[in-house]
Formats: structure tokens, C-alpha cells, sequence
């Protein structure tokens, strides 16, 4: 036997299934073109029932993964610029390079970082490590909020996908 309903996107996929009777994760499908869940193993009855008791209320799963794009978007602000410091995987990467180069005395005299408005940021051996170091402190510091936000989520804990965000540092040369 297998039932199907039609449910927002982000609604508690699984825990429609689960209180339908079939918490096995192969044993349902969600069409995401037609927004419907089908779930081996229940009556129809049982899952109209229990998408009736779960509702069709949004998983903060998709707000929470928003919010973390958005910080990684906005990237580190440098004090008293407009730009930003990008930190997307190939920025980071980028950075934790020119860190390495300047860790073995290779970060070139007259070197910069290049801003998030195209603007060059002139960065000193001593300063392109600090910005290194704190812009990968800033992004695993997002990384683990959003972490410990999916983990409540995904444990059946209320989530305020608004909170437990770092506060978002500024970056400046002059130390």
C-alpha cells in the first residue's frame, strides 16, 4: 500500500512519514515538480491524518542554509572601506594561500588583497596572515552556528533561525 499528499516546500517531510506509520527514509518520495510526498507502507488515511497533525509547516532547514549564504555573501567588511573580503571557496582558498606566502617569506613587498568592490586593499606579510586568520574564523564561526541550528532542527528541537549567528567583525589593516 502507498499514500501520497501534497505538502508546501520545506514542510516536515519526515515527520509526516514518521507519524503516518513509515519512518524509513527509502520507503517515501517527495516530487519536488508536483510538491507531493508518497510514502510506502501507510494508508491514505493514516497520512492525511498525520499531515494534518505535523501541518504543513516549514522545516527552518532552507532558512537556516539562507542565512548562511547570505553570510558568506557579505563577506568580512574592512574598516573604513566599501569592499569586502570574499568568502566564497575559491576566495578562501585564494587567502589561505597568500597566508602560506607569507608564512614562508614569499608575500611579495607592495602585495594586496583584492576587495569585494575591486578595490585593493595593500596588505603588509603581518597583515594579509591577521586577515587570513580572521576571515577563517569568521567563516567557521558561520559554519558552526549553522551546524548546531540543523542539528536542533533535524532533532525536533523549535529553531530561531534568526538566532545564534556570529556577530560580524571588521577587518582593520592598522590592527
Amino acid at each position: 500500500m502507498t499514500a501520497s499528499v501534497t505538502v508546501p516546500p520545506g514542510a516536515d517531510l519526515e515527520g509526516i512519514a514518521r507519524a503516518a506509520g513509515n519512518g524509513d527514509f527509502a520507503a517515501r518520495y517527495y516530487d519536488l515538480l508536483a510538491g507531493t510526498l508518497t510514502v510506502q507502507g501507510v494508508t491514505q488515511q493514516a497520512l492525511d491524518a498525520a499531515l494534518a497533525e505535523i501541518g504543513p509547516a516549514a522545516s527552518p532547514e532552507p532558512e537556516i542554509h539562507r542565512l548562511f549564504a547570505e553570510g558568506i555573501a557579505a563577506g568580512l567588511p574592512v574598516a573604513g572601506r566599501a569592499g569586502a573580503v570574499q568568502l566564497d571557496p575559491d576566495s578562501r582558498r585564494e587567502l589561505a594561500t597568500a597566508v602560506l606566502m607569507a608564512s614562508l617569506g614569499a608575500w611579495p613587498d607592495g602585495g594586496f588583497w583584492r576587495l569585494s568592490d575591486n578595490a585593493n586593499l595593500p596588505l603588509d606579510a603581518a597583515q594579509v596572515t591577521r586577515l587570513g586568520v580572521m576571515a577563517a574564523a569568521y567563516y567557521q564561526a558561520l559554519f558552526s552556528a549553522r551546524s548546531a541550528l540543523l542539528d536542533a532542527a533535524r532533532a525536533g528541537q523549535a529553531v530561531d533561525p534568526q538566532a545564534g549567528w556570529p556577530e560580524l567583525p571588521a577587518f582593520d589593516p592598522a590592527g
